[in-house]
């Protein structure tokens, strides 16, 4: 099977991981690739499920009654699923109820035993420890429809019972670890939806350079849809998309331990409408793009279509890396960064700056500020010149400083006055115009809803 066959696909993974149908490909070991040689506003108390007939893990057996376990829980029973269950029916986490996923918490086979996971708004799905994940396999799907007053939380236990937390608490949305496959020949495939849902503190390390990511998209296709999802406080990469043709909007990914987005392998989706938050404690890019990291000039070449982008970046985290042949076409993005920060934009590898020089990478309408000058861009030369003259030279681009942005107190939004605004082409996440769509369903974002989800939902 060549490689450009088997990235036309579906999945999500990591702490969530969805998986799309056919094609065979395995992660381990971080971001190597496998093929295997196989047949191809304030939140609000959710009211009981409108179908009290609904079929869930409790009422079908597959999980049991775990709320003497947890005192400080009062508002609704605490249901633990079977260790490592494969669900094989079509079945319904209800916001009556609070569900722990022990283990690797599987929806569907690998393209066998066809299952639709629902969660209904409002939901809290939570993990005990970092060997606790879901993913859904290839040929199932997942319906998670949350809303901006009753996302769907997929957290920790700690964060649950008002203890301390952190990253790594449990496993995640996952491709890595014990993800299993993904892959196949559907470029418009459905794996289901995401909307208004919100990882916290996953990622936990499994062995070194295997770790969880908070989402992964492993070849999703393009009739999936991925909308106001958030990923905050994950061990390693917030999202990120291994082939694929899926797009996402209104993304934010907030105090993440690696690099907050991540792309490879032939991604040719889109992502619009995303905020970026960096944390100085782990942090390291906010963008990290690749086509292949040991074989740079493989096909299918991965070139998203970016839009509308901010990015703040923290003390000794880099912006934007473009790297390893991988093109893209970036536009109103804005970022970033203090005195501290490391580089704002780089471009890094022979396959890279090619793409850049041919014009297959591109950024337009996007503004570069770190408060270092210095720290703006990478030493790269392209087409002979520096990063910052092949920057300069695209349309609409501009170096500003920090405080030139005229961000409002909460140091993302811009003001009307903002550079940023535009005549309504406006550079990066935010509209000045409109409003914040971060408030009401995100964490750790100014006007985010408590982390306390016991007295939230």
């Amino acid at each position: 099977m060549e490689i450009r066959n088997v990235f036309k696909i579906s999945a999500i993974t990591t702490a969530l991981v969805i998986a799309g149908c056919g094609g065979d490909i395995n992660i381990n070991e971080g971001d190597e690739v496998v093929v295997t040689p196989t047949t191809p506003t304030t939140p609000t108390t959710p009211t009981t499920p409108t179908t009290p007939d609904v079929d869930t893990p409790f009422s079908l057996g597959l999980a049991t009654d775990a709320s003497s376990e947890f005192s400080t829980i009062t508002d609704k029973p605490v249901y633990r699923l079977d260790d490592d269950l494969v669900l094989t029916q079509d079945m319904t986490l209800t916001n009556d109820a609070h569900w722990i996923i022990k283990g690797r918490t599987a929806v569907g086979n690998d393209n066998a035993d066809s299952t639709v996971l629902t969660i209904e708004e409002g939901t809290t799905v939570i993990g005990e420890d970092g060997d606790d994940f879901l993913v859904v396999r290839r040929g199932s799907q997942i319906e998670a429809s949350g809303s901006s007053s009753a996302p769907i939380v997929m957290t920790s236990i700690q964060d649950v019972t008002g203890e301390e937390t952190s990253i790594g608490q449990w496993g995640g949305v996952a491709a890595e670890g014990d993800a299993g496959l993904y892959g196949g020949a559907d470029a418009e495939d459905n794996s289901g939806t995401l909307e208004y849902v919100v990882v916290k503190h996953a990622g936990k390390a499994l062995a070194s350079g295997d770790e969880l990511n908070g989402i992964s998209f492993a070849g999703i296709g393009s009739e999936t849809t991925v909308n106001h999802i958030q990923v905050h406080q994950n061990l390693d990469d917030g999202i990120e998309f291994f082939g694929g043709t899926v797009s996402v909007s209104n993304v934010v990914l907030t105090d993440i331990g690696d690099d907050s987005l991540d792309w490879s392998f032939g991604w040719t989706g889109s992502a619009t409408n995303v905020y970026i938050q960096q944390s100085a404690d782990g942090g390291d890019n906010a963008i990290e793009a690749d086509n292949n990291e040991d074989n740079p000039s493989w096909l299918p070449l991965t070139k998203p279509t970016v839009s509308n982008v901010t990015i703040v970046s923290a003390d000794g985290t880099n912006g934007v890396r473009l790297r390893n042949g991988t093109a893209g076409v970036l536009s109103n993005v804005v970022v970033t960064g203090s005195t501290l920060a490391a580089n704002c934009l780089r471009v890094n590898g022979d396959e890279s700056i090619a793409n850049a020089e041919s014009g297959e990478l591109a950024i337009t309408n996007s503004v570069v500020a770190c408060e270092t000058p210095a720290n703006n861009f990478g030493s790269d030369d392209i087409g002979g010149e520096s990063t910052q003259a092949w920057f300069e030279g695209q349309t609409g681009n501009s170096v500003l400083t920090p405080s030139e942005l005229l961000f409002e107190d909460n140091g993302y939004f811009p003001t009307s006055a903002s550079p940023l605004a535009n005549s309504g082409n406006y550079i990066g996440a935010f509209d000045p115009a409109g409003e914040d769509w971060t408030t009401g369903w995100t964490v750790g974002v100014n006007g985010g809803f408590p982390i306390d989800i016991q007295t939230a939902f």
